[in-house]
């Protein structure tokens, strides 16, 4: 051999070895921060008072879903023995928010077995939250079978609220006739602005509405056949916020009527909830003097 072809070999060996380490070094790189196989991801970590507020929702559904119901009873035994003051309020409202997602019913019968009546209302609350609104219909009965003793009068009322406005997003009309049977005056108590009817004001606002946004004429025809001013008058607001165009054209055409002066002022409050400049143009083409100002100072006031 030549000294060259000597001096040539060795260099193409030190290239082979450097070319070698490096793909060591790769490999091993990639090793390190590829992400598990499928299926070897760590577990859950175990559901429980000291453990809940750190995972998250999703999660905390999913273990809830994996127990048993003696097994999510037990669980919730846990969570009754907490004082339900500071931090113990946010472990009881985790709790109770994830079980109504998975078994709105069970949650609502352990709620009321809470020993201190702020327990109940904190689960109570927790429960009418979390539900989905295919559970509210079946926790809204349940609610109205709840005695004082059982929990607070206006507490009941404000879950009954909620539940009613979530039920009605996906059935208004059995929202309605059960909030009927609630309150079959509701009428003669909404013609008084008190703050006793506060819950009242707030369900007949929301069912109504959502019930207007979806079958307007039927929903018309309930409160109308009720005399239920209120209520008339939120079915033309969600009416707008569904098709504007045609609840304008069915305001335009009862301002002539007896009660031209609630549908007046229900078309101007819907209008100038989404776009007051909007409203104000509408209200010029109302005829009747007074009730055109009446209509600009709803707007008016909501646009300030």
């Amino acid at each position: 051999y030549t000294p060259l072809f000597r001096s040539l070999t060795r260099m193409i060996w030190v290239l082979c070895l450097l070319v070698a380490c490096e793909t060591v070094v790769a490999v091993e790189t990639t090793s390190a921060d590829s992400p598990s196989p499928a299926g070897t991801a760590s577990p859950l970590p175990s559901l429980g008072v000291n453990t809940i507020i750190e995972i998250k929702a999703t999660d905390r559904v999913a273990l809830l879903t994996g127990m048993t119901p003696s097994e999510r009873v037990q669980l919730a035994q846990k969570f009754h023995e907490l004082s339900p003051e500071g931090p113990d309020i946010a472990k009881i409202n985790a709790f109770f928010m994830t079980w109504a997602q998975v078994d709105a019913p069970a949650a609502l019968e352990n709620a009321k077995l809470f020993a201190a009546g702020k327990g109940r209302v904190i689960a109570l609350n927790a429960l009418v939250n979390g539900m989905t609104p295919a559970m509210a219909g079946e926790i809204a009965r349940g609610l109205a079978k709840l005695s004082s003793e059982e929990v607070d009068p206006s507490a009941r009322e404000r879950f009954l609220e909620q539940s009613l406005v979530k039920w009605s997003q996906i059935e208004p009309a059995a929202a309605a006739k059960f909030l009927d049977t609630l309150y079959p005056n509701a009428a003669a108590r909404l013609a008084k602005p008190v703050p006793a009817n506060q819950y009242l004001l707030a369900a007949t606002h929301g069912v109504a509405a959502n019930w207007g946004a979806q079958d307007s004429a039927a929903a018309l025809a309930w409160f109308r056949t009720r005399n239920d001013w209120v209520g008339l008058q939120s079915v033309i607001v969600g009416w707008w916020r569904k098709n504007p165009e045609a609840a304008a054209a069915y305001v335009g055409s009862h301002l002539g009527s007896n009660n031209e002066k609630q549908i007046a002022g229900a078309m101007a409050l819907a209008m100038a909830q989404q776009n007051p400049r909007v409203a104000m143009d509408w209200s010029v083409w109302i005829q009747n003097e007074t009730l055109r100002h009446q209509a600009r100072f709803q707007i008016a006031t909501i646009w300030s």
